[in-house]
């Protein structure tokens, strides 16, 4: 209504549709009362009384309705007055024939967007949004930048374009994206299921799970969606919605479910007490599990804006004298100060598996940041890397200790690490939290997942070109994180973390 914040809408008494009054005997006398509605701007819908009465279908008014005058979706009005803006369009839309479908791909603007309405017409041909016989589906946007729709009602063979708009809590719709075409395939029978790894979860720590879909030749990773089904069997110890996203709560064990079709996959989920914390670092900061990212000072910056082509990682086997190598060290020494520790089991496992040692005082020093050559040498001697590797011929090679040498050599020629544009490797450069996961990510050989936006509540402070490796180690279940969700990309990275995330590396590799 004009000059009033709220949309006008007509009541329709359909009750009155067969009465006795001759009027309302035309089968023609509702439907022309609503085209006739129409023709006013200000009138948004129609609203009918009673419920019954529609169910009734008198006159065949209900199937009127379905196939006539509402035949096709509608959008919600706008609602102007709340003040809002315009939301931008969704970006980089693409569309691939899948198995199950045609599968849509797109980045959310990070606008204020609640969800999107998908066109779609046969043929080559983009859709016209303003035609709503080609409003195919209304979807809820989900959390992070990552958007995926699949559209199962697809005829093998056929040609089908797709485009997406962007709409906010006012209704008001975005420009539509560039259109996409894709022809149909035969759709492939899936022979099973499975969920991707999921690490052990402190409580009060979320993760998404990842479904995998097996075939006859191949796996592929299958997008959650509306037909399928999660559960969890003690939702006491964790639960698991509808979008897959599973919340720890109590120390213990549970069975997560996911059923899909007629095929199902189960998996046992370890929640581990956070009473010091949770996450890479149940620390997680200055309480509980120590000071967490060490000296919290800012790692210094590549001069050039590419980062180095390895991203530095984490920690070495740490001798106070550098020219001993640390690999000598009984593994049963009794370290002082880790008794405590929420990093203390690994701690105690790493050493044993030979890997990392103590320093020469009986010390650990688990909250010490890592430097770039330490971290080189805890991952050669983690994966056992073996051979001579490639000459170490830095401009900065003086700086490296002899006995560190050979695994940076080994993890140079792995291509897990490389030096700086300005042909110098840094070793004593602490490293953060961002790079370490990247390093990990190319030892384990795993594509960055650059379609996958990191689901931390800061993943928009990580840099550009560690996001991927951020989002495929979080999804190997290599790292959770830090407090409230956080990843801290930034926070240089301990030699406890560095522990926690290569004994993960070292799981995902069995």
């Amino acid at each position: 209504m004009n000059g009033k914040k709220v949309h006008l809408y007509i009541g329709h008494g359909a009750y009155r549709i067969g009465s006795d009054d001759p009027n309302w005997l035309d089968p023609d006398q509702m439907p022309n009362q609503i085209l006739f509605n129409r023709n006013f701007n200000n009138v948004k819908g129609s609203i009918f009384f009673s419920t019954q009465s529609l169910r009734d279908n008198p006159l065949g008014f209900n199937d009127r309705l379905q196939q006539d005058l509402y035949a096709y979706p509608a959008l919600v009005p706008e609602m102007n007055w709340l003040g809002q803006s315009k939301p931008a369009a969704p970006t980089d839309m693409t569309g691939a024939a899948r198995a199950s479908g045609i599968q849509l791909d797109w980045q959310d603007p990070q606008d204020e967007v609640a969800y999107y309405v998908i066109y779609r017409s046969v043929g080559d041909q983009a859709p016209d949004i303003s035609n709503p016989a080609n409003i195919y589906d209304e979807v809820r946007k989900i959390s992070g930048n990552h958007q995926l729709f699949i559209d199962h009602s697809v005829e093998q063979g056929k040609t089908y374009t797709y485009t997406i708009t962007s709409f906010n809590r006012a209704h008001q719709e975005s420009d539509s994206t560039q259109h996409v075409t894709v022809e149909a395939k035969e759709l492939e029978p899936i022979q099973a299921i499975e969920f991707d790894k999921i690490p052990a979860l402190y409580t009060g720590n979320s993760h998404q799970v990842s479904i995998k879909a097996i075939y006859k030749d191949r796996t592929e990773q299958l997008a959650i969606n509306d037909q399928m089904e999660f559960s969890s069997s003690n939702p006491g110890i964790a639960t698991i919605d509808n979008h897959g996203l599973a919340k720890a709560i109590a120390a213990g064990k549970t069975t997560l479910t996911a059923k899909y079709q007629s095929l199902s996959a189960v998996y046992e989920l370890t929640v581990l007490s956070s009473s010091t914390g949770g996450g890479d670092n149940p620390g997680g900061g200055t309480g509980g599990g120590g000071s967490g990212g060490g000296s919290g000072s800012t790692p210094s910056t590549p001069p050039s804006t590419k980062p180095p082509t390895d991203p530095p990682a984490e920690d070495k086997d740490n001798n106070q004298d550098p020219n001993v190598d640390g690999s000598e060290k009984p593994s049963n020494v009794t370290l002082s100060d880790i008794s405590g520790h929420w990093a203390e089991i690994s701690i105690q496992q790493a050493v044993q598996q030979k890997w990392i040692n103590g320093y020469n005082d009986g010390t650990f020093r688990p909250n010490q940041p890592v430097n770039r050559e330490q971290f080189a040498v805890m991952l050669s001697r983690a994966l056992k890397l073996e051979g001579n590797g490639t000459d170490v011929t830095f401009a900065d090679a003086d700086k490296i200790a002899a006995w560190a040498r050979p695994h940076i050599a080994r993890v140079l020629e792995s291509g897990i690490i490389n030096g700086y544009q300005d042909h110098t490797f840094r070793p004593d450069q602490q490293i953060n939290r961002a790079e370490m996961a990247a390093m990990i990510v190319r030892a384990l050989g795993i594509e960055p997942n650059s379609k996958t936006a990191p689901p931390f509540s800061d993943a928009n402070t990580i840099p550009a070109w560690a996001s991927p490796y951020v989002a495929a180690a979080y999804h190997a279940g290599i790292i959770q994180g830090r407090s409230n969700q956080a990843f801290a990309p930034k926070e240089n990275a301990t030699r406890a973390e560095a522990v926690i995330m290569i004994l993960r590396m070292l799981q995902y590799t069995e």
